[in-house]
């Protein structure tokens, strides 16, 4: 193969179309550990607790060494519905909707020193579906907070003694929490002309 053949590879759209992925999905690796330890050490973030957060790449660092193990497991019942390699997409999108989704508790707003309590954790369970019955034509629902779970996205600080509230009257603490919504859905049908 001479160095013609080489790059003309690469000239063809699909291939194209995929080096522009693969050029985008690393695009957060660079932004969040190359500036990230940048911004911890304004916040006065120790220089050792900074190099520790290093190995949360080590994963990708060694996949060359569990990826040819995990090519030889199947996920159990996915496999023979879906095929192996879109069982794995299947588990991995659900593993990374669950990291999203089930978040830790935040400090409120105004709290910069992180002195009060935070705003407790929550995860939620959200359901969405699509089915394409032509290439035109798509029916998509979607449930969020399926369990209608009652948690706060945001928190703050009001002051109690210059704002009267008719909802608690009477009311000594400071602390204001922002409810989340309770159980929604949607559906539809999308028409592509």
């Amino acid at each position: 193969m001479n160095a013609e053949s080489a790059i003309s590879a690469y000239l063809k759209p699909r291939i194209a179309v995929m080096l522009a992925l693969g050029f985008s999905s690393g695009l957060p690796f660079l932004l969040i550990f190359g500036t990230l330890s940048a911004w911890l050490r304004e916040e006065h973030v120790t220089r050792t607790t900074i190099g520790l957060m290093s190995y949360a790449g080590l994963g990708y660092a060694i996949k060359f060494l569990w990826a040819p193990v995990l090519d030889q497991v199947r996920v159990p019942f996915l496999d023979t519905a879906l095929g192996k390699r879109r069982a794995w997409m299947l588990v991995s999108q659900i593993a990374v909707a669950a990291a999203l989704i089930a978040q830790s508790g935040q400090y409120l707003f105004g709290d910069e020193a992180n002195l009060t309590a935070q705003l407790p954790g929550f995860v939620t369970l959200n359901l969405s579906t699509s089915y394409r019955l032509t290439p035109h034509i798509q029916f998509f629902a979607s449930v969020e907070n399926v369990t209608a779970a009652k948690y706060y996205t945001y928190g703050t600080f009001s002051p109690t003694t210059a704002v009267y509230l008719a909802q608690a009257p009477n009311a000594t603490n400071p602390r204001a929490y922002s409810p989340a919504a309770p159980i929604g859905g949607f559906g539809g049908v999308r028409v592509v002309f």
